[in-house]
């Protein structure tokens, strides 16, 4: 099923339906934490803990003792999930902040953080050979605003192809696919 999600992705980007893309991209770690983590019920944990682990790619900076170095907004987990959960349940591809947990009123982990004041997501057609992302600091007299842009294309690509390096070395831990897709009803 991930390698047909993928495809669907792909397809959805060829055709510049940029949103249907992203969200569809944007579920590959729901799916890919749950092989992962079977028994975290918390499906947030799930998501952001499988990002960091297998899919963090050293965008966090960070000393010898865990502290981060990089005052740059960067495509953090908590960063992708809150995009994941105001596109997917609100309809509006932006992050927000938070700082703790609102059930439990515990801190969350600094890669759990979602530390953007401004959020843009960038479209590129399919022949543009360079996309990616780029972060800013805007320096005034006010503060630091931390601004992240994010290109669909990028990003689709950066989820589709940990999910599915994760899913091609991990198969035997998608035991949980059980589904039917058929041509017309045959009974």
């Amino acid at each position: 099923m991930i390698e047909k999600i993928i495809n669907e992705i792909k397809i959805a980007l060829d055709n510049d339906l940029y949103i249907l893309a992203l969200s569809s991209a944007l579920t590959l770690p729901d799916v890919c934490g749950k092989a992962e983590f079977p028994h975290v019920v918390n499906t947030g944990d799930r998501y952001m803990d499988w990002l960091e682990k297998f899919a963090s790619d050293g965008q966090r900076r960070v000393d010898s003792n865990g502290i981060e170095i990089d005052p740059l907004p960067y495509l953090s987990p908590g960063v992708i999930y809150s995009l994941r959960n105001e596109l997917l349940h609100q309809g509006t591809p932006n992050v927000l902040h938070y700082k703790y947990n609102k059930h439990t009123k515990k801190k969350t982990p600094k890669y759990k953080k979602c530390d953007i004041d401004i959020f843009k997501l960038v479209k590129t057609n399919k022949d543009e050979k360079l996309y990616t992302d780029k972060a800013i600091l805007k320096i005034t007299n006010s503060g630091v605003t931390k601004i992240y842009y994010a290109n669909i294309r990028w990003l689709c690509d950066y989820l589709t192809s940990h999910a599915l390096k994760y899913y091609v070395a991990n198969k035997e831990k998608f035991n949980f696919f059980n589904y039917h897709i058929v041509d017309g009803i045959n009974e």
